[in-house]
């Protein structure tokens, strides 16, 4: 997720830990614009004579992928206006979401699942003051953020975020398809004891490795275009153990789906040519995106 990538906090240096991130060099940054390729999924959506774009992002990549293909560089010099999730360049917009991931206070953390988490932040070099000062569920975002550095995926190198910077170097105008409230309600338990239980699930991926090996096979499948892959994703999954987690799955994907695709509709319809891109699982199953755009009225194409 977008915030997962966001709240993810590097600590301390420790001899087993992946180092700092650097900006890549001129020569790194020239490498991967010499090799750049169109990765991830693009739909074009036409109406009213006009056509916006949808594209399926992630949150960590590579270097290698952080530069558009030509057919995505055409589809973002032919739209308007970009639109994510949140727009992280509006202060207010950060400003809420600093207070929406605070730490509850009221919440009483089990002194085991807290004697778990210390010993993964320890594992995964992230420090552990820090964590504590982030929602219990955020705790386990952020600790897979620095776990999946070790497999060389980048949160600096989020593909949202990039484009936001290419949006603000030519002074594209950037919009939100959700409010900060939404989405801290499709990332958060509905109770305590949901909270807890989301957290205990996912400490055991992140201990198993499980979750490692799930975000590998995601971005490998993106960097291939490999849309049928993705499609299937509750299919090979194996992420859906408890009621917690089928209730957070509900909530982190089709519940979020229609306010997104109505707002992307009002966007359009209002006259703009909007490049949307949006994480790559809300693009999966009857209710993902693609699906939406179509259902209200939408002529939806495949690009790649």
């Amino acid at each position: 997720m977008l915030l997962a990538a966001l709240v993810w906090q590097q600590a301390r240096a420790q001899n087993d830990c992946p180092p700092p991130f650097e900006p890549p060099t001129p020569q790194q940054t020239d490498a991967a614009k010499q090799t750049a390729a169109d990765r991830g999924y693009l739909w074009r959506l036409t109406k009213d004579g006009r056509s916006s774009y949808l594209y399926g992002t992630l949150h960590v990549a590579r270097l290698a992928w952080i530069f558009p293909g030509p057919q995505l560089a055409l589809a973002l010099r032919n739209t308007d206006t970009l639109a994510l999730e949140l727009n992280l360049s509006d202060p207010s917009t950060l400003e809420r979401l600093q207070q929406g991931i605070a730490a509850d206070p009221a919440m009483a953390v089990p002194a085991a699942l807290q004697r778990r988490i210390d010993r993964a932040a320890a594992r995964e070099c992230v420090d552990a003051q820090l964590l504590k000062a982030q929602r219990l569920e955020l705790q386990v975002s952020t600790l897979t953020m620095a776990q999946a550095r070790r497999a060389g995926l980048e949160p600096a190198y989020g593909i949202d975020m990039l484009l936001l910077g290419v949006a603000q170097r030519t002074a594209k105008p950037v919009v939100a398809l959700e409010t900060v409230e939404e989405q801290l309600r499709a990332l958060l338990g509905e109770s305590e004891q949901d909270s807890v239980a989301l957290t205990q699930d996912g400490l055991e991926e992140l201990e198993s490795g499980d979750g490692l090996r799930l975000l590998g096979t995601l971005t490998d499948a993106w960097a291939r275009n490999d849309f049928p892959t993705l499609n299937s994703y509750l299919q090979w999954c194996d992420c859906v153990h408890s009621d917690a987690e089928r209730r957070a799955m509900q909530r982190l994907l089709d519940a979020r789906n229609p306010a997104m695709a109505q707002r992307l509709d009002a966007l359009h319809r209002s006259g703009k040519r909007v490049f949307a891109a949006v994480g790559s699982l809300h693009m999966i199953g009857s209710m993902g995106l693609p699906t939406q755009m179509q259902r209200l009225g939408y002529t939806v194409e495949r690009v790649f």
